[in-house]
């Protein structure tokens, strides 16, 4: 397994976008001065995989207050199985 990697972040203020950097420094992209964000490590996960769990976590929600499809267990919100749908299903119909 890899070592995790030192990263430098900064942003775009106009853009917003984000660039990573192997070493702190003065940036210039499009004609702007980036501005420093923070120092991150970068392990063995790729940058796409964090964007994709970011927007899983999105999706699904914070505990205790899952979005619907969700159930909390262990502290996150995972998909409900078959047998939890069907169950939610029915309560949602009795309460209307």
């Amino acid at each position: 397994m890899p070592s995790p990697t030192t990263v430098y972040v900064y942003k775009n203020p106009k853009t917003n976008e984000l660039h990573y950097f192997d070493r702190r420094g003065a940036y210039i992209r499009d004609g702007v001065n980036l501005v420093f964000i923070r120092r991150d490590t970068m392990g063995s996960e790729h940058i796409l995989n964090k964007a994709a769990n970011l927007y899983a976590d999105e999706k699904a929600g914070y505990p205790p207050n899952c979005n619907e499809g969700y159930v909390e267990k262990n502290g996150k919100c995972v998909p409900m199985n078959e047998a939890e749908w069907t169950e939610y299903k029915k309560n949602k119909k009795k309460k209307h």
